[in-house]
C-alpha cells in the first residue's frame, strides 16, 4: 500500500512538472499566455488534466513563478554559502544575484506579467501565492543576513530592492528594438548593466552598514 501510494505521488509530481514545463516553453516562445488546450497538447495530456492540478491558468503560471523563484533563491543561497567558505562573501551577493537573474529569462518575462496575473487570481489562490513567496523570501533573507552579519530584516530588504532594480532594467531592455543600430552601439547589454547597477547599489548599501555588521 505504501509503495502504491508513493508511485501515485511520483506520477502526480511528474504530470504537474510536465504541465509547468509545457506552459513555460510555450510562454517563452510566444511571449504571451497560452491556452490550457495548447499546454495540455504540449505536455501530452488531456486538456481536463490541466484543471485537475490548477484551478485556473493564473494559478498555473503563479506556480511557475513560485517554483522559478524557489530554485533561483536556492541557487543564491548556495552561492552565498560557497562564498562564505572562501572568505569572499562581501562581494558575492550582487554577483550571485545578477547571475541568478541572467540565467532565467522566462522567470523575468513572467515576473513582468505577474501583477496582471495576480489581479485575475481568486482570493484564496492570491493569498496562498503571497504567503508562499513571502516565506521563501524570508528564508533567503535570513541566510543573507547570517552570511553578511546584517541586522534582522536587512536581508529581505536587499532582496526586494535588487529584484525591483532587476525587473525595471529587464523591462527597459525588453522595450528596446535590438535591430536599432544606434541603440545597439550605445547601450550596454542587460547583463553588464545589471551587474554594474547592482554593484553600485551594493557599495552604497554597504556604506550604510556599521563596521560591526560589515
Amino acid at each position: 500500500m505504501i509503495a502504491t501510494r508513493a508511485y501515485g505521488e511520483t506520477a502526480k509530481d511528474a504530470r504537474r512538472k510536465a504541465i509547468l514545463d509545457a506552459a513555460g516553453h510555450l510562454f517563452e516562445a510566444a511571449r504571451s499566455l497560452p491556452t490550457a488546450a495548447l499546454i495540455a497538447k504540449q505536455a501530452g495530456l488531456a486538456k481536463g488534466t490541466v484543471y485537475l492540478y490548477f484551478e485556473s491558468l493564473e494559478e498555473l503560471f503563479g506556480a511557475l513563478v513560485l517554483d522559478g523563484w524557489d530554485a533561483a533563491l536556492g541557487e543564491l543561497e548556495a552561492s552565498m554559502a560557497s562564498a562564505s567558505e572562501r572568505g569572499s562573501v562581501n562581494n558575492a551577493f550582487p554577483i550571485s544575484f545578477a547571475a541568478m537573474v541572467e540565467t532565467r529569462p522566462v522567470l523575468m518575462l513572467l515576473d513582468g506579467v505577474l501583477p496582471e496575473l495576480k489581479t485575475r487570481m481568486s482570493d484564496p489562490v492570491r493569498q496562498a501565492f503571497n504567503e508562499r513567496l513571502t516565506r521563501r523570501l524570508m528564508q533567503t533573507g535570513e541566510r543573507v543576513e547570517a552570511a553578511l552579519q546584517l541586522p534582522t530584516g536587512r536581508g529581505v530588504q536587499l532582496l526586494v530592492r535588487c529584484h525591483a532594480m532587476a525587473r525595471g532594467l529587464w523591462q527597459s531592455f525588453e522595450a528596446i528594438d535590438p535591430s536599432c543600430a544606434i541603440a545597439s552601439s550605445v547601450l550596454p547589454s542587460f547583463s553588464s548593466e545589471l551587474r554594474e547597477a547592482l554593484g553600485e547599489y551594493w557599495r552604497g548599501a554597504n556604506a550604510d552598514v556599521s563596521p560591526s555588521h560589515g
